[in-house]
């Protein structure tokens, strides 16, 4: 295991992933790429840039000292996956408004990174023209960002 090569520190933890993939499911979010890796002993999968995972469990693992997080790839047809993804875009976005730097700045500014968010919602002002319906959105979301 790669991870045991490492030495965990106070600002560094070693973390295993341990990831359940259903082969039946027809999707092509992942692909073996054991005979590329460079450690040959170990088999190693690729998953695609935008692959959905669930969080099963994450635990830490005293004796070999890494953190242990159980994940399960979802496919596209996952009705949990689905509704929670409706509900964050909803949370996040503003209901229908689709993501974008927009709703990046909401992400960060609910973090409490209100400089981030202060630097979205002005590049999303540059790039609006002034009739935008999303401008008085932006001018406002600035505003809370100001007072926080």
């Amino acid at each position: 295991m790669f991870a045991r090569q490492i030495v965990s520190s106070d600002a560094l933890q070693r973390v295993f992933f341990e990831i359940k993939v259903d082969t039946r499911l027809e999707t092509h979010a992942f692909a073996d790429i054991s005979d590329m890796s460079y450690f040959q002993s170990e088999k190693e999968v690729f998953f695609t840039l935008g692959s959905v995972f669930r969080l099963e469990n994450v635990m830490f693992d005293e004796r070999e000292t890494l953190w242990c997080v159980k994940l399960t790839l979802c496919n596209e047809d996952d009705q949990d996956m689905k509704d929670m993804y409706e509900h964050q875009k909803k949370r996040v976005g503003g209901g229908d408004e689709e993501a974008s730097l927009l709703s990046l700045g909401n992400v960060v500014y609910n973090m409490g990174e209100y400089e981030k968010a202060k630097q979205y919602y002005t590049c999303v002002l540059d790039e609006l023209s002034d009739d935008d319906t999303n401008v008085a959105l932006c001018h406002k979301r600035l505003g809370a960002v100001s007072a926080s």
